[in-house]
């Protein structure tokens, strides 16, 4: 027996090899139904019932109503009822894909769905696309953003200026006088925006003007002791540069304005300390011009008190002249000292008289008309 290139004996239509089960057909093969072991292999078939197979290779064209493969079935197209191929390189189109609520258009890239999504903890979706939603979105979670894609951004400002027209990114971190992304002490305004930077709201102030002083509150708790020692008051102490107005060191204190309710001490100088300043004692107070020999004003007490003067000096010594005014127990007297020596005084007692003391030089018209004149002596020349 000579086969052909089909495996069939030539001129035969069908065959069987009796040594192994196996019929070969040379035409098309019909029937209602059909059980098959092992592989099918044809180049058509046709059947009006129900094939059961393990495994089988087409060819051509299977035609069936009905179909039960367990094993793989490989074509290289499947066609719709109407003729047109399901398939599009290789892969099937999406426009044959039934999917219930999903609707996936595989040449716009458009998924539609009616019902829900329910992602495990773990699911991540990846997008490289836009999202247009027309329902709402309920999330148990939280959204993260980064901060420069959060769709709420804010940029701030000093003033209230003309809000900003730009993108987020294009404004620096911080300005005295602009928009700017991070906020300082001074900012007192901001700019909100809610779509990524598209448009942003006017200035809106953030730190409002500083209110009264309220009232003051409960003394707080007493604090630690401090650590008192020599040299920690020594460096709270002295003044840590020349240029310090306040300051005390072992031999200065310096100050504007000094106050206490007594001030110890025997020299008061003014300007720089040269030749003018003020001296006090337990009796005196004197004021000094030019030098520390002859004060220009002196008030004493006097001894204990009871005899208080006023002298008004001129020159450099005790020997110049000076005007003085003085109170004892029972008088009241001007006197007046010469730069050699003499002086002359007027005593006033207590009995309402007035007694000249030195020589009198009496000058101009004097008028005694409404006076009693006692025991007077004319010496005439």
């Amino acid at each position: 027996m000579k086969l052909d290139a089909d495996g069939m004996p030539e001129n035969a239509m069908f065959y069987l090899d009796i040594r192994n089960g196996k019929a070969y057909f040379r035409g098309d093969i019909y029937a209602e139904d059909g059980y098959f072991r092992g592989e099918v292999h044809a180049t058509d078939g046709e059947f009006t019932g129900t094939v059961h197979a393990t495994s089988g290779e087409f060819t051509g064209i299977v035609h069936a109503t009905g179909g039960d493969f367990t094993g793989t079935v490989k074509a290289t197209d499947f066609l719709a009822k109407d003729g047109t191929s399901m398939m599009t390189n290789g892969k099937f189109n999406s426009r044959y894909l039934d999917l219930g609520n999903i609707q996936i258009d595989g040449d716009t890239g458009d998924i539609t769905m009616t019902g829900d999504i329910n992602m495990g903890s773990a699911s991540n979706i990846t997008m490289g696309g836009d999202i247009t939603l027309g329902g709402n979105i309920t999330l148990g979670g939280t959204i993260s953003w980064s901060t420069a894609n959060s769709p709420t951004l804010v940029l701030y400002a000093q003033s209230a200026l003309t809000k900003p027209t730009r993108t987020y990114a294009s404004y620096p971190a911080s300005s005295a006088s602009g928009w700017h992304k991070t906020m300082g002490t001074a900012d007192k305004f901001a700019s909100y925006t809610y779509d990524g930077g598209s448009t942003w709201t006017d200035a809106v102030k953030l730190v409002g003007d500083d209110g009264q002083d309220g009232e003051n509150g409960k003394n707080g708790r007493d604090g630690s002791d401090a650590d008192v020692t020599f040299a920690n008051i020594k460096a709270a102490l002295q003044k840590a540069a020349s240029t310090e107005s306040t300051f005390i060191t072992a031999d200065e204190m310096g100050a504007p304005n000094i106050y206490g309710g007594n001030i110890y001490g025997a020299n008061i100088y003014a300007g720089d300390g040269s030749g003018s300043f003020a001296h006090m004692d337990g009796d005196s107070l004197r004021l000094y011009c030019g030098g520390v020999f002859q004060p220009k004003v002196k008030i004493d007490i006097g001894y204990q008190g009871l005899q208080p003067r006023i002298d008004l000096g001129a020159g450099d010594g005790w020997s110049n002249q000076i005007f003085s005014f003085i109170k004892n127990q029972t008088q009241g007297i001007i006197q007046y000292s010469g730069s050699v020596g003499s002086y002359s005084m007027l005593v006033f007692n207590e009995d309402g008289s007035i007694m000249p003391i030195g020589p009198t030089h009496m000058r101009g018209i004097w008028d005694f008309s409404n006076a009693t004149v006692k025991g007077v002596y004319a010496t005439f020349a």
